[in-house]
C-alpha cells in the first residue's frame, strides 16, 4: 500500500513543522505530525479532516472541517491536545483554511448561508457570514457579508419560446484568501471563475469593524490578489504576469469610503 503524502499547507512553528496526513484505510483518519530536528512523532489523530492555526506562543488549533468540535494544543510538555468550545460555523469544509488569528484567544471564522433571491424566490443565493469566537469562552458573534461575491445574470426561462426573464443572483461562489494588512486592518481576498461583476477583496479591520469594499468595477479586466508589503507599508496587486502599486490606503478609504459591519 502506498503511504500517504502530507497536505498543504504545512505549518511553522518556531524550529518545529507540523503536518496533516489523511488516510483512507483500515478507516478514515487524519493524523498530525510534529516534526523537530530530532525526531517526528504523531501529536493528534482525528476520523475527519483537520485545519492547524497557531493561536499565539506555543499554541495550535485543530480544527474540525464537517463539525463544530476543536482542539488547543500546547507545544509546551505534557503536549497535550485540550478540547476548546465548540465552534459556532458548523459547515466550514474549504472555509476552515480562510480562518485568521486575531489575539488573545479569538478567532475569525467563515461560514456560508441561503437566502432566497429577492427577484425570483424559485432560486436561492450563497451568501457569507463571518464570525469572531472565542475559543476558550464560546463566546461568537457573526456578520452577514452582504455582496462579498459574485453577480450572475441568470436566465429563468424553461423553454426558450418563453419570454426572456433575466435575473441577477448575488452569489459567494469561490474562495475566501485572508492575510494581514497594516495596523489592525485584514485582507480578504476573493478568489472565483465566475464572469460579470464580482469582489477583488474587502479591507476589514478588526477593532471598529470598518470595510473599504475593491470590486471587479474598480480594478477591470484582471483578477488580481491583493497582499501588504510592509517593507513598502503599501499593498499591491498580484496578477500572473505583473505586480501593480494600490494607492494609498488612506487614499482609497477617502474616494470610496467605508462601511461597518455588525458583529452581533
Amino acid at each position: 500500500m502506498e503511504w500517504p503524502g502530507f497536505e498543504q499547507p504545512s505549518v511553522v512553528v518556531d524550529a518545529e513543522v507540523f503536518e496533516r496526513q489523511r488516510l483512507y484505510e483500515p478507516v478514515p483518519m487524519t493524523r498530525i505530525w510534529r516534526i523537530t530536528a530530532q525526531a517526528s512523532e504523531v501529536i493528534f489523530e482525528h476520523p475527519d479532516e483537520l485545519t492547524i492555526l497557531p493561536i499565539g506562543p506555543r499554541r495550535l488549533l485543530f480544527m474540525q472541517h464537517n463539525g463544530p468540535l476543536c482542539w488547543i494544543w500546547s507545544q509546551d510538555p505534557p503536549h497535550q491536545a485540550i478540547a476548546a468550545r465548540p465552534m459556532p460555523a458548523v459547515d466550514g469544509y474549504h472555509l476552515r483554511a480562510s480562518t485568521a488569528y486575531l489575539g488573545g484567544d479569538e478567532i475569525l471564522l467563515f461560514s456560508e448561508d441561503k437566502r432566497k433571491n429577492l427577484e425570483d424566490p424559485r432560486y436561492h443565493e450563497t451568501v457569507l457570514r463571518a464570525w469572531r469566537f472565542n475559543v476558550l469562552t464560546g463566546t461568537a458573534t457573526k456578520a452577514l457579508l452582504d455582496g462579498f461575491g459574485s453577480e450572475v445574470r441568470q436566465d429563468t426561462r424553461l423553454l426558450v419560446t418563453e419570454p426572456k426573464n433575466l435575473i441577477t443572483l448575488r452569489t459567494f461562489h469561490g474562495r475566501i484568501h485572508v492575510s494581514r494588512g497594516h495596523g489592525d486592518w485584514w485582507v480578504w481576498n476573493y478568489a472565483t471563475n465566475t464572469f460579470g461583476s464580482h469582489t477583488l477583496a474587502w479591507f476589514w479591520n478588526q477593532l471598529d469593524n470598518q470595510v473599504l469594499k475593491l470590486s471587479s468595477q474598480d480594478i477591470r479586466r484582471i483578477k488580481p490578489q491583493v497582499r501588504y508589503l510592509p517593507a513598502q507599508d503599501r499593498y499591491l496587486a498580484f496578477e500572473a504576469d505583473f505586480v501593480a502599486r494600490l494607492p494609498v490606503f488612506d487614499e482609497m478609504l477617502e474616494a470610496k469610503g467605508g462601511e461597518v459591519l455588525n458583529f452581533d
